[in-house]
């Protein structure tokens, strides 16, 4: 919330507060970013110390993969923490490797 009033303060034209209202108002993206504070904590980390937020239709992302199931997956990207549809991403994820990937999914309820 902070970085999103932070880039829409120096970019008015920014999407990132709407980015922060759609994960807050949408059932789906709550799920989601869930599901990656439930990876940060298993490996011990608190979640509220990173910057999670779920992927935008779209985005390109390159990042590690910290968790997934069946829905989501939870990657490391320069930014921090940011949460896909598990079916925007290659069926077989690599162990330790980056992956680049172009997310696909609205998290429609």
């Amino acid at each position: 919330m902070i970085e999103a009033s932070i880039e829409t303060t120096n970019d008015p034209s920014s999407p990132a507060m709407k980015h922060v209202i759609e994960n807050a108002m949408n059932k789906a993206r709550r799920e989601a970013i869930r599901s990656a504070f439930e990876d940060l904590r298993e490996i011990g980390e608190e979640p509220l110390q990173h910057h999670v937020r779920t992927a935008r239709p779209g985005e390109e992302i390159t990042g590690t993969v910290l968790g997934h199931d069946d829905r989501i997956a939870s990657l490391v990207i320069d930014q921090g923490i940011v949460v896909a549809d598990r079916a925007d991403l290659p069926e077989r994820l690599p162990d330790d490797e980056e992956i680049t990937f172009t997310a696909r999914s609205t998290f429609r309820e």
